[in-house]
């Protein structure tokens, strides 16, 4: 039967409680080489993770119990579920709407409950231990930790797992609302967000623009067939959403 010397008890004991998250580790190695003799045993670990368990009640347990082999301690140590941790998103910016397809990287994720973006949750599906693919729930603009909640714990924020919400852009109103199927009429878009706008669309015909405020385009109306369109803002965010303030008329000349 083996048995550890007095420091060789106490480290080992120490080690075994910082390694399954047991409160007071350092007295209750302590508790141990204080007696003077004997190893750690199975039953005398079933002591020690007890709750409640204190440094008496592992003095009275070893006494009782004696000096025992360590060696079932070791092959009968409880499994220690991992936390998750969140290592990348994908795309890391988007539409505060929401609704684009996310791609949440990261370790320990399996058995995830939760996966919040800023507050903001949603449905979600774990593909594996590594990744969870979630559609983008609405929030407020800014920049939020994305974080991944399993029974183990919630993923710790960090850089890696930050995303922005961009507004998105809105059309409100255009003048004028018609004009020639040959182009070339110059259109005031009035909107919100319009900044940093990538593309202007008149039904799928795209249009020369430029951008005076966050709320005003110029834009020239390309040619058309006859009809009704609708004229589209896109940004580095998202797209306008179809409105009927957005509309405008193409009539033969």
């Amino acid at each position: 039967m083996s048995k550890l010397g007095h420091s060789g008890r106490c480290s080992a004991l120490a080690a075994h409680c910082r390694r399954w998250r047991m409160g007071r580790p350092l007295a209750l190695a302590g508790a141990l080489c204080a007696l003077g003799g004997g190893v750690v045993s199975a039953s005398l670990f079933s002591v020690l993770a007890a709750p409640g368990g204190s440094a008496a009640a592992v003095a009275k347990a070893h006494l009782a119990l004696g000096n025992t082999s360590s060696a079932g301690l070791r092959h009968r140590l409880p499994s220690q579920a991992l936390e998750p941790a969140v290592t990348a998103v994908h795309p890391d910016s988007g539409p505060s709407t929401g609704g684009i397809v996310m791609q949440i990287s990261g370790t320990n994720l399996t058995g995830a409950t939760a996966v919040d973006f800023g507050g903001s949750t949603g449905p979600f599906v774990v593909v594996s231990n590594e990744l969870i693919v979630a559609p983008l729930p609405p929030h407020s603009p800014g920049t939020v930790d994305v974080t991944v909640r399993t029974p183990a714990g919630t993923s710790a924020s960090t850089p890696a797992d930050r995303f922005t919400y961009f507004a998105a852009p809105s059309v409100r109103a255009m003048y004028p609302d018609s004009g020639s199927s040959n182009g070339g009429t110059k259109v005031a878009i009035y909107g919100d967000n319009l900044t940093g706008a990538t593309t202007v669309n008149f039904g799928d015909s795209p249009a020369p623009f430029t951008v005076e405020r966050d709320d005003l385009i110029i834009a020239d109306a390309p040619e058309h067939s006859p009809g009704v369109v609708d004229v589209i803002v896109r940004t580095p965010a998202a797209r306008s959403p179809y409105t009927p303030a957005d509309q405008f008329t193409y009539v033969a000349p």
